[in-house]
Parts: C-alpha cells; structure tokens; sequence
C-alpha cells in the first residue's frame, strides 16, 4: 500500500503556481469534484513472481521440461488481485490517519 499526502500530488492547482508546460485540460482539476479524500492518495496492488521459460522461442534439445531455479533467467512478476481481507486492511488503515 503507497500513500500520498495531497500537499505533494502534482494537480492543476499546484502546476499553474509551478509552470505552464502542463496540459489545462478538465481531467486535472480534481479540486471541481471536491479534492482528495482524507487529504491523501492511497494505491493498493500486489504481485507475484512466477517462472515461464517460453518453449517456442527457446526449445530445449532434449525436449524435458525445465523447472524454476535460481540460476536462470525466466523468472517474471505479475500483478494479482487483492482479496477481501487485504481490502479491507487497507481501508482500516485509511481510517485511522
């Protein structure tokens, strides 16, 4: 879980006072629909790492299955959902600041 406080969130209303380089456009005025909740950004994900060694572009000669170690390099992450209880954890802990 990441939070942000809203002081340091780059909106329309801090980059007008800051520089002219921005897009004006409606979507980054959050301030018209009422700001920031609780004053503070919070974002929720989670991953995991998983092994997957393509077998199309990398065949192996002796056609076996090759199985996840730490000495090769076909290991990649992915996003997962959140269950309920890690949800439910990060709204607590929103309620509470």
């Amino acid at each position: 879980m990441l939070t942000k406080p809203s002081k340091k969130l780059r909106v329309q209303k801090t980059l007008d006072t800051t520089s002219t380089k921005y897009n004006r456009s409606k979507a980054m005025q959050i301030e018209e629909k009422g700001g920031v909740a609780g004053n503070s950004l919070y974002a929720l994900s989670k991953a995991e790492t998983y092994f997957s060694r393509p077998r199309d572009l990398w065949p192996r000669g002796d056609k076996m299955r090759e199985y996840g170690n730490l000495y090769n390099p076909f290991w990649q992450t992915r996003l997962i959902d959140n269950n309920a209880s890690e949800q439910l954890l990060a709204a607590a802990l929103q309620a509470v600041k």
